[in-house]
């Protein structure tokens, strides 16, 4: 958590300056990296500094994918990509979950998750760089060929005749335009359906933060009976813990 906090700081700022794909890779190559050698790593000293790195570098790759997803992905498509994305992280720890069982060698599992960040390295080569930054780093030219592409890939003929340098200065001119306008939190509280979401997300997560502060029976040593029940040495601690001076 440590490596993820200073990782959203500094390579927040390393993406505005030096771009989102080159620091998108250095990510995947960071990771992979450390990785690799937290597998063979002699001291607890050791691996926990190589896992502070793989957080700053797990929060960047992040970040930086969502920012991509967001900025070349349509509109109609963008929320299930996002949501898409975040279902492929949970089946992430699904998939470690089944593996930690099935490799027991803390090694070689260490091996086995670091191996397809060197492949996600080599793929990435093939990834767009953000056309906003490259237009608002003075590189316009780069930019507009990356939209090219994009509109190429999307099907669009004539790209070269409908993606000018005049279309491109006079949409990111209403952009800096649009941008100058000063909106406050509550215009967010006027729109019916987000205040709909925000009440329900907030009745979720409240309801999901009181089932996991309410303390399981079972695993606490109290039947329905009152009775201890046999526990496992966490149990037991908290046992002993809170309920020290209940009778038998």
């Amino acid at each position: 958590m440590a490596g993820m906090m200073v990782g959203g700081n500094l390579y927040g700022h390393l993406s505005d300056r030096f771009g989102r794909k080159f620091v998108l890779r250095w990510s995947y190559l960071q990771l992979a990296i450390v990785g690799t050698c937290a597998a063979f790593a002699p001291t607890i000293l050791v691996y926990c500094s190589l896992r502070f790195l793989a957080g700053a570098a797990t929060f960047s790759i992040i970040v930086n994918t969502v920012l991509l997803i967001v900025e070349w992905i349509t509109h109609q498509f963008c929320a299930m990509a996002l949501t898409l994305t975040l279902c492929a992280a949970s089946i992430g720890h699904i998939t470690l979950g089944s593996l930690a069982f099935v490799i027991r060698d803390q090694c070689i599992l260490q091996l086995v998750m670091s191996a397809p960040c060197f492949v996600f390295f080599l793929f990435s080569r093939w990834l767009a760089e953000s056309a906003r930054w490259l237009i608002i780093n003075n590189k316009p030219e780069e930019g507009l060929k990356e939209l090219r592409k994009a509109a190429h890939r999307n099907g669009m003929k004539n790209a070269e005749d409908i993606l000018t340098m005049e279309v491109l200065k006079s949409t990111m001119k209403q952009e800096l335009e649009a941008a100058q306008k000063k909106h406050s939190l509550c215009e967010l509280l006027r729109i019916p359906n987000i205040c709909k979401r925000i009440c329900f997300l907030s009745f979720v997560r409240s309801a999901g933060v009181c089932w996991r502060s309410t303390p399981d029976p079972v695993c606490l040593g109290i039947t329905s009976g009152g009775c201890r029940t046999a526990k496992t040495p966490a149990c037991s601690f908290l046992w002993k813990l809170h309920f020290r001076g209940a009778p038998a």
